[in-house]
């Protein structure tokens, strides 16, 4: 196992961070009705029917401890250690700059980061991720 040297992780933390187009939500994307819990109680239930690990972080206080400064509240685990980061949006509810930041050092980390405020997008990015066997 590889690990990130304290030299290297300041390297890039060092570099400017940018969100890539897939973390913008679509100007078509309808967002689903009520809050963000619902779209992350749908994503839990589909996690769970398919036997994927799927930590969910709602944003209160005591998680909020642990936590650091913008953590995105979704990491799905696929088969092939391949994992998914989300951050669930309601329909008004915008990017704080420190999910910004930690969104782009995900992604120059190679992680895969999207931004989403329905299920039905969740369930397109699912489509295109899934392994097929």
């Amino acid at each position: 196992m590889t690990h990130l040297s304290e030299a290297g992780l300041l390297e890039i933390l060092s570099k400017p961070f940018y969100s890539t187009t897939k973390t913008k939500t679509t100007i078509t994307e309808q967002a689903d009705e009520g809050p963000e819990s619902r779209l992350q109680a749908k994503i839990r239930k589909y996690a769970k029917d398919r036997g994927y690990p799927c930590l969910i972080f709602p944003q209160t206080k005591a998680v909020m401890k642990f936590l650091p400064p913008g953590y995105l509240d979704i990491v799905l685990s696929l088969p092939y250690c391949f994992t998914i980061y989300f951050e669930t949006k309601s329909k008004t509810g915008q990017l704080r700059k420190k999910q910004n930041l930690m969104i782009g050092m995900l992604e120059q980390l190679g992680h895969h980061v999207y931004q989403i405020r329905s299920y039905k997008r969740f369930l397109e990015i699912m489509k295109n991720v899934e392994v097929r066997e």
